[in-house]
Formats: C-alpha cells, sequence, structure tokens
C-alpha cells in the first residue's frame, strides 16, 4: 500500500510540474500575441523566486546600430520588487524605454513591479533600447542578458533574435 501511495504521489507531481511548464503565458512575441508553440512556453520562461521572465526576444541589427529587446516580467512575489539594470555584453547602453502618448520616448532609470503586477515590455508602448551593438545579431542569433533587481538578485535570461514578417505582430 504504501508503495503505490508513494507512486502516485511521483505521478501527480511530475503532472504538475509538466502542467506549469506548459500553462501559457500570454507575451507579444514576434510569432503574434498569445503565442502558444509547446517548445516556446518551455524555452522561453525563467523563474527566479516569484519571478517570471517570459518571452525575451529582440529585433535583428548590425554592428553599430540600435535595436530593441522585448520580454514580460511578472512579479508573484509578497512584495514589490524594482528592475534597476539590465546589462548585457553587446551593448553597453540599454535604456528602458517608453513612449509618453504623445510622440515622445521618456526613459525610465528604474521600475517598481508591485506584488501581482505584469510587466509587458514588450509592446509599442514600453521597451528596452540596446544602442551601438558591438555586434551584429540577425535571425535566430542569442544573446545574454541580465537583469538586475533592487534586491541585488541577478536573473540571466538567453534573448532570441526573430525577424518579423509583420512588425503589428510585436505591438509596434
Amino acid at each position: 500500500m504504501k508503495e503505490q501511495s508513494v507512486y502516485s504521489l511521483v505521478l501527480v507531481t511530475a503532472f504538475i510540474s509538466f502542467t506549469l511548464a506548459v500553462t501559457p503565458a500570454f507575451a507579444i512575441s514576434p510569432h503574434g500575441a498569445g503565442h502558444s508553440d509547446l517548445t516556446s512556453k518551455i524555452d522561453h520562461h525563467i523563474w527566479s523566486g516569484d519571478i517570471l521572465v517570459s518571452h525575451p526576444w529582440a529585433e535583428p541589427v548590425r554592428t553599430g546600430g540600435d535595436t530593441r529587446l522585448f520580454l514580460v516580467l511578472e512579479n508573484d512575489e509578497a512584495f514589490r520588487i524594482s528592475l534597476v539594470d539590465v546589462k548585457t555584453p553587446v551593448s553597453d547602453n540599454v535604456e528602458l524605454q517608453f513612449d509618453n502618448g504623445g510622440g515622445e520616448i521618456g526613459v525610465l532609470s528604474s521600475r517598481v513591479i508591485e506584488p501581482e503586477e505584469t510587466l509587458d515590455v514588450g509592446s509599442k508602448h514600453m521597451w528596452f533600447s540596446l544602442t551601438d551593438v558591438k555586434t551584429t545579431l540577425g535571425p535566430g542569433d542569442t544573446f545574454p542578458v541580465h537583469l538586475v533587481f533592487n534586491d541585488n538578485r541577478s536573473i540571466e535570461i538567453l534573448v532570441r533574435v526573430y525577424e518579423l514578417a509583420d512588425s503589428q505582430n510585436a505591438g509596434r
């Protein structure tokens, strides 16, 4: 009887783990809003504590040019966090930019994310700008990015570069 209980517990745990791994995270991606490809869901989610980073991607760029990085951050922690820095070896200058609605671009030095809040840095309204990129990045290329928070936590993510057939799908 005890062996059957352990076996049942293992099966339930495996089922829950699989279900959590493939639960959709609806973010703007180069594949369109609400992209639900199983492989992408698994590949594009990075957890740190109760912070989830979904669908990190960037637009192609040539050496010396500027590009934009998109992702979604979900704060499932019980307290507010602040994204205070973004670092990558492909650019020395990364800024969190937003469209203020009046046709002007604003820059944020940090961004507070409240408990249970989702910060969509994957739209035409907000993005990370990488300027003077050090190397050409084409479709399929990847590069590391470190997201730094006010509690000194750093989440390293791998960003994939996509060519957009329809820029409207990326929220541009």
